[in-house]
């Protein structure tokens, strides 16, 4: 069984949508303290370059592959005031990119995360299958992801440059032999780009 993120497997359109309030459901990685914190670092980051709830997600893959989605949070629980307060264009990009990851693999992929990696690794978290999460303590290990943030591209920072770095980087942990999801979120146009690589390649 493929378990690559692909849009010919796992269709989306302009109608899929992504709601970071449910950031804390179904992603053993997140605390519901953490997923807030990220949920709020997305909203600061997607205000930030002047879209609002309901913001379609450009989503491009390997070989040029393409769909979009709708994300979506309820501004209820957001104090646009204090985000501004709490965050920067420093680190809500990271967190904010997380966010839109998390529910990616969740949403879009038999994986989800499970927890965070160390740094050695040369990625962010641990992935595995969800239909053995629920109700176990101990998740085995079935997959990695690496994830990073910009908050609007510029000549030198361009989030194809961003993948191929990032890709590059999971190569730390291919002793593993677990197939490895990079995913780099750019807010501005706003964008995701998706790579996956197994370590044959």
């Amino acid at each position: 069984m493929s378990y690559l993120f692909s849009l010919a497997i796992c269709p989306m359109n302009v109608t899929s949508i992504l709601d970071l309030n449910t950031l804390g459901k179904g992603i053993p990685a997140l605390t519901q303290r953490k997923a807030a914190t990220h949920m709020e670092a997305c909203v600061w980051c997607f205000t930030e370059c002047g879209h609002g709830s309901g913001v379609t997600l450009s989503i491009i893959t390997d070989n040029n592959g393409s769909d979009s989605c709708q994300v979506i949070w309820d501004n209820r629980q957001i104090e646009i005031e204090a985000l501004y307060r709490a965050y920067n264009k420093d680190d809500a990009p990271e967190q904010g990119a997380e966010a839109i990851a998390f529910l990616l693999i969740r949403e879009k992929t038999n994986y989800t995360a499970i927890h965070r990696a160390v740094t050695r690794t040369g990625i962010d978290y641990w992935l595995g299958f969800k239909e053995v999460v629920n109700g176990q303590i101990f998740t085995l290990r079935s997959g990695r992801l690496e994830v990073s943030g910009i908050l609007q591209e510029s000549p030198t920072n361009k989030p194809l440059y961003r993948v191929k770095s990032k890709l590059r980087q999971t190569h730390q942990s291919d002793s593993t032999g677990f197939p490895a999801y990079v995913v780099v979120v750019e807010f501005s146009k706003p964008l995701a780009h998706i790579s996956y690589r197994n370590v044959e390649n």
